[in-house]
């Protein structure tokens, strides 16, 4: 007979999974090295096409941080498919060298929690990955 906490599945991973959805690899390789020493899993894709791909195919991070302006799927029609197509409700943290008052209202009119600015301060980026991921 089994009880229910028998049937539980049981997370192996404890640390949050963070899609980083970035196409400089240095700064690719900078947030990895700055987020894994915090003891976030961090799965990276070089653009939103890649991205969405990831996601179709079952990826469930817990939190997203994505570049604006990509090749392929840029960061504006990836929020749009995720939040209007796809129903993803996780944080979603927007990257950009821009400083375009149009770009900032569309990423949050399409459903970006946060916008921060490059050059990235990767203190202030922890700062906002722990105040959404203590809310969940």
């Amino acid at each position: 007979m089994h009880t229910g906490a028998q049937d539980l599945q049981v997370n192996e991973d404890p640390h949050p999974k963070i899609l980083l959805i970035e196409d400089d690899a240095f700064l690719r390789e900078l947030i990895i090295m700055g987020l894994e020493v915090e003891n976030y899993r961090v799965i990276t894709t070089g653009d939103g096409k890649e991205g969405k791909h990831r996601l179709e195919a079952g990826l469930d991070p817990d939190l997203i941080i994505l570049d604006l302006f990509m090749p392929n799927l840029d960061g504006l029609k990836f929020l749009c498919w995720a939040r209007e197509d796809k129903g993803l409700a996780m944080p979603i943290i927007v990257l950009s060298a821009g400083n375009d008052e149009e770009y900032i209202q569309k990423a949050h009119q399409f459903g970006a929690d946060e916008f921060l600015f490059k050059p990235l301060d990767l203190d202030a980026l922890k700062q906002v990955i722990k105040k959404y991921l203590r809310m969940g």
